[in-house]
This record gives C-alpha cells, structure tokens and sequence, in this order.
C-alpha cells in the first residue's frame, strides 16, 4: 500500500518539441489580455508522495509531464498508485491515506531562441473531480505559483502541499482525475509579452481511486449497486456508502449492464433508520425503472418502513413499492409505508404512490406530477410548510428551473378513495389542487377524505363516485367593473350528486388567511355558484361560522363549482335564467336577474354558427345596482329567419367592461330542419357549456353519449325533448380534458345524430 506525492524537478535538458496554444484556455485561466506564442518549448515535472492508509509505506515518485526520454514516467494517463501502479491500488483517506502534490517546475525557452528568453512569470493550474463529471459542473482550477530559480528559464515550487484526497469535489469513494496544465510568459522581442501553456494540446490527466465509505461523505452522492442483497443499510450494497441527510442516493434504472441488481429494501419499522437528501429512482418504462421497496407485507404480517427525505424526490416511473395495513386514516408507520418529507425547500417530480406522507421541516414542497396517497396525507402539528402544485420551467441557457403555481390538475395531490388529509392549518396547508373521490349515502356526510367540502345527500349516489377538485390559491374568473372577487378556493363537484332529485347539505370549510379570503370580509361570507368556472355566479347564500371556518348551505340542488364571495358586494350579475323559445315567425327571449352590480344592461346578440355574434339591441338594467330579482324580454323580429339562430346576452357595465353569457338555440328551419343536430360553441374552451340544438320528430327521452377518441364512453344522461326545436346542455363536458370527442345523441324516433366536439 502506498502514498502518492507529486514533485516536480528542474529538467535541465533542452529539446524542441512544437505545441499547440489554446488560446481560449489561456485567456479564460488568468484573464489577460497578453499575446501568445504561435510556439514554444516546455520541460516540466511533478512530484507526488501517496500513501493509501496510515498503515502503509510512504512513496515519493516523480512524473513528467513533458520529458527528454521514454524512461521518465509520463504523468497523462497514469494510475497514481505508487510504485505498484493499477487501478488496483485504492487510497482509504478515512484510515489516513494522503496523496499529496509536493513540488513542481518548468523550464522554458522562447519561439525561434536555443539560448532561451527570460521568462516573467510561471504557474502550475491543477483541478481535481470524480470522472465522469459533466462539463457543466466541473470545478475551478486551483492556481500554484512557481517562482524564478534566478536565471529567468528555470521556475518551481517545492513547497505546494496539497493532499489530492481532501479537495472539495473528492466526496466518497470511487475513481478521479487530476488535470493540470502550465502558463508562462516570457517577453518576445517583437510581440512583447507572449504567454505559453504546457502542454499544448491543453491538459494532462492522471487518475486516482478511493475505497467506498461507510456513509456517503456530506454533500456527495451514492449509488445502489448490489446484485444479492437488498439490505438499504449495509455499505457494500452502495457505490460511495450508505446515504444519510447530508447525501444523495442514485437507483439505477435497469438496462443491459445491471439486470442483475435487486431492489432496495426498507424493512424496519424505525422511523428515523433510513435518511436521505435528495434521492432519484431513473428510468423511463415498466421494464427499466427502477424500483424501491419501502415496507412489505410477508408471511401474513407486514413491516411498515420509513423514508425521511430532507431534499428533492425523484420517481420518473412511480418506482416506489408500498404497504399498508393499519387503519384507514390512521398514520402508522409500523404498519404503513411512509415517506416523511423533513427538509426546507424540495421538489417532488414523476408519480409518487404511497400509503402515508408526513410533512415536515419548512419552505414549499413543490410537486410538479402527483402524489396518491392511499391512507393519510399528514401535516405533523406544529409545522410551517406549504405544499404546492407546480410547472417546472427550466431554463435551457442556465438550467435553473422556476416552480410557478399550477392549477390545471396535470399537477396535483389526489386522495383517491382512501386518503385522508390531516393537520391543515394557516401555516401549513396544500395551495393548488388536490382531488378526492367518494360514494354517497342518503343522510350520511360525506368529508372526502377531509378535503374541505362536506356533501350530506337526501339519496344514495353509489357509482359512478362523485369526484372533488379543490383548487386553492387560484381564484375563479373574477368580477367586471366593481371590487366584488371570489376567495382564492373553490371546490368543484362532479357526479351523479348534480342531478335532480337530489338536495344536499353543503358545507365549505376555508382557511382564514389574508391571502385566501382575497380582499372579502370574513364575517360576509356566503356560497356562490357557477357552471362556468366564473361569471354568472349564482348566489346560494349559507351560514358563515367564523371560529369553525365554515359556510353551510342546506338543500343545495345542483353543485356544480362552488365558491365565497361577500353578501354585501357580491359577485357580477347573476341569472337565474335565460330561456329563447320561437313564437310564430319570432324568437322570444327572457332573462332573470337575482343581483346585478354597476349593470348598464344587456345587448341581445345572434348567430347563425354559433361562433361570430352580432348585436341585436339593447335593453336597459332596470336598476344598475339591485339585490333584487328583475325580469327582462327582448323580441327578434326580424324577416326572414331560418334554420338554426343561437341567442346570447353581453351583460355591459357602467365602465363599459362586458361579459358574455351562454347562446340558447331556436330552429327556424320548419319540418326539414326538424333532423338537424349541432353542437355549440365548438371549439369548446375551458369556461364554456356545451349545448346541442336538436330538432326532435317525436315528443319523448332522448339519450347523449360522449365517447373520447379511444371510443370510451366518458358520460351519458337522458333528456326530455318537445317536437321541434329542443336545446339541451350537455352535462360534465367541463370536466374532460382538453381533446376532442364525439357527441351520439339518440332521439326518441330512434334517430342517431354524430358530432365532433373540440375542446381546448
């Protein structure tokens, strides 16, 4: 076993040898704005003592990094093991291994002089780094100065004393480079001061290797390696030690060089055994990814297991294996598989599936794809941290990414049947969406999974389940033209629960933050309603309990998306309907108001595609600012209608701001119309309702189906439907996601009409 010493002689032989000069190299180094030689002459060495533990002989050896003989060791290349040489030779720092660079020198002459030109200055530039480091993360070079031995040629250090094995970037074991290279100057008589590097393609690299550590040193990283054992805790199974709080662990994805590893396990139940800071399962399909075992259920018993995590993680293919058996909603992580995120700021990417998550530490844990959490998704009591749905937005120049808010659900915390959340507070709370799904039992309340909307309905709703997503610190579309704005939370209820006959009690449970309340007085709280993620708002009204947090509505008939805003400034102009039916050779329109604010009135608009509008008249707001309910008509008495016109009303405020509120459909087009079906606004955005203009030959219950492109039905519902002219809304369209989709409509004849929908 040996130690390693870098020193370098004066070389006093003289040869000519021609060198490249990178330019770039040179100037980047010592940033100066010098000419350099097109060529010049460089004899330079380096001496090194290694010693590989405190056990074994010191050795000193000398290796030349430009040389007058193929006896002299050449330093590009070499396995720095001592006098034994191979990569065989490993330096154990840990039980006082040191390889260590003593001295260096260079002796230099000028281009086109064999007597040489005086040399200025002189410096050695050395860097260490684990191989295999990308170029982006390479470290600085660290700076030697060789002073002038007295005759301006020949110039050393033999005093640099610096252990090769105690540099920042030596983290651990495995296998490094040393590269050095050498920059001169000398004054040429035309050009003037001229700077050369040795050598002159650029650099010489030598290499080095360190045993594996029991545990990953701080702020370096390990990676599993074992092929027989799954033990998580025994070093050997781990290319750098096993990892703690202060290190990173690698899972490797499995592919062609390592279909042989077994997967990690956790198997004791110890809460604080298993730490990491950052830790990545890779891997990009079922067949590669990488796996971990947190927990496992054999022989008819089960081993719960915690993961604490105190920086980002990584699961690009939902890797994380899981178990569970305690009780539903119960943390339990002797039973269950646990990962405690603990640190400040972390980031958790891919699909993370587990049993029980607990939060911990402080800063924003920012989830770009999802977590499922199957039992509890827990706040531990006393904690400041907020988890928040993102975007990852990287940017491709300095590779920093930004985690801006994303309220789209293609990022989210999702309680599926099961999961319960636990511990939410003004300081520690899920800001974005989370999603929950449940059955209904007449009488019986439903908290889904303690998500913050609380549905009791008058009839059991058994499947499909009725889905909640909740989406906090994003609010609805807002008012026009006075200062009335939603709370920044609504809950948004999908399922069976929004059809008739069915009345539920609805409570809305909200935290009393300044940001989430948005500007609303507390104590004026009370439910708005909406089918269009915004304006019209329905009041529902409700009973505000400032201590619990709370609004309570009883009786509620159709949930849809709802929401808070003040009593007192409510939100814009509500309608409570808007019906266009024909009467005679005319279209008969008329509208409801339940409250109007800062209103100007309505222009009556048509269509005859359902997409480009043009105004009809105006009618004036009975009163701009009323809490009242009013009633307005319009008549289109134009000549010559046919086929199919879609009416709307553009409410105008006082400021002149409007908003557009939903077409209704009349057919004009007498008996041969009477088979046409259309479906309007296509393209569907994000806020509208998709409605359909249907000519039915026979009074009776028509069916719609909407079928995705893969031919799977995602709804269907039954509709009443007049002879003539019927214009019906198609139900849960806002909840698909973007795509298109084709609209069956079944009439009561036994008629089939097909549309394509695009929604964006």
């Amino acid at each position: 076993m040996q130690t390693l010493t870098f020193t370098q002689k004066l070389l006093r032989q003289r040869s000519f040898f021609s060198f490249l000069l990178p330019l770039l190299a040179i100037f980047a180094a010592l940033g100066s704005s010098q000419k350099v030689s097109a060529q010049a002459y460089a004899f330079s060495n380096l001496t090194l003592t290694a010693r590989t533990t405190s056990a074994a002989t010191s050795s000193t050896n000398t290796y030349y990094v430009r040389r007058t003989s193929t006896s002299q060791p050449l330093f590009a290349g070499t396995a720095l093991g001592g006098t034994s040489g191979g990569s065989a030779v490993k330096f154990d720092p840990a039980n006082g291994g040191v390889l260590t660079l003593d001295a260096s020198a260079i002796q230099a002459a000028g281009a086109g002089s064999p007597s040489g030109l005086p040399i200025t200055s002189a410096n050695l530039f050395y860097r260490v780094y684990l191989v295999g480091t990308g170029a982006g993360q390479m470290p600085s070079y660290s700076v030697a100065n060789l002073a002038d031995q007295g005759n301006n040629t020949n110039f050393a250090n033999n005093s640099i004393n610096v252990n090769l094995l105690t540099q920042p970037q030596v983290l651990g074991g495995g296998d490094y480079a040393v590269e050095i290279y050498f920059v001169y100057t000398y004054n040429d008589p035309v050009d003037g001061p001229t700077q050369v590097q040795s050598p002159g393609s650029g650099t010489a690299i030598a290499f080095f290797s360190l045993v594996s550590p029991a545990v990953t040193p701080p702020g370096g990283s390990t990676t599993w390696i074992s092929t027989t054992s799954n033990d998580w805790t025994l070093a050997a199974n781990w290319s750098n030690g096993v990892p703690t709080r202060f290190s990173d662990a690698i899972i490797p994805e499995k592919n062609s060089t390592n279909t042989n590893t077994v997967t990690p396990a956790l198997l004791n139940p110890d809460p604080n055994l298993y730490e990491v800071r950052t830790i990545t399962l890779n891997g990009t399909s079922n067949a590669t990814r990488a796996l971990l075992r947190i927990g496992q259920t054999t022989g008819g018993g089960t081993i719960g297991a915690t993961l604490n995590v105190y920086g980002d993680l990584n699961t690009f293919s939902g890797g994380i294996l899981a178990a569970q058996t305690g009780a539903n909603g119960v943390p339990n992580p002797a039973l269950n598989s646990t990962i405690a995120l603990k640190g400040g700021d972390q980031v958790i990417r891919g699909l993370l599936e587990i049993a029980d998550i607990r939060i911990e530490g402080t800063g924003v844990k920012a989830v770009v794809n999802a977590i499922n959490a199957s039992n509890v998704f827990v706040f531990s009591p006393g904690v400041s941290a907020i988890v928040r749905t993102v975007s990852e937005n990287r940017n491709p120049v300095t590779g920093v990414s930004t985690y801006p808010l994303n309220t789209t659900k293609t990022s989210n915390v999702n309680l599926k049947s099961t999961g319960v959340l636990l511990g939410e507070t003004n300081t520690a709370f899920i800001e974005g969406v989370a999603l929950a799904d449940r059955n209904l039992q007449a009488g019986v309340t439903q908290t889904f999974g303690n998500i913050g909307v609380d549905i009791t309905p008058n009839r059991d709703i058994t499947g499909p389940t009725v889905q909640i997503t909740r989406t906090v610190g994003d609010p609805l579309s807002g008012p026009i033209g006075n200062n009335a704005r939603p709370v920044k939370r609504q809950y948004g209820v999908s399922g069976d629960v929004n059809n008739a006959p069915t009345l539920s009690t609805v409570v809305f449970h909200y935290l009393d933050r300044p940001d989430e309340l948005n500007g609303n007085d507390e104590n004026n709280l009370v439910l708005f309603r909406t089918a269009n993620n915004g304006i019209p708002y329905d009041p529902l009204g409700g009973q505000v309990n400032t201590a619990a947090n709370t609004v309570t509505r009883d009786f509620v008939a159709n949930i849809n998306t709802i929401t808070l805003g003040d009593k007192n400034n409510p939100l814009p102009v509500t309608l409570t309907s808007f019906e266009a039916k024909k009467v005679g050779t005319n279209a008969l329109l008329t509208w409801q108001s339940a409250n109007e604010r800062n209103n100007k009135g309505y222009n009556v608009q048509v269509s005859t595609d359902g997409k480009s509008f043009r105004t009809l008249g105006f009618v004036s707001s009975e009163s701009p600012n009323s809490t009242t309910q009013r009633e307005y008509s319009y008549t289109d008495v134009q000549e010559g209608k046919t086929g199919i016109r879609y009416y709307r009303l553009e409410q105008v405020d006082l400021d002149g701001k409007t908003a557009q509120f939903a077409a209704r459909a009349v057919n004009f087009g007498g008996k041969a119309a009477e088979s046409t079906a259309v479906a309007y606004p296509s393209p569907l955005n994000s806020g509208d309702q998709l409605r359909l203009a249907l000519g039915a030959g026979l009074a009776g219950t028509g069916q719609i189906r909407v079928l995705d492109m893969t031919g799977r039905t995602v709804s269907t519902q039954s509709v009443d439907l007049e002879i003539g002219a019927n214009d019906v809304e198609v139900a849960r369209m806002g909840e698909l996601k973007a795509g298109i989709y084709m609209v069956n409509v079944t009439l009561p004849s036994g008629e089939t009409k097909k549309m394509k929908v695009v929604k964006q």
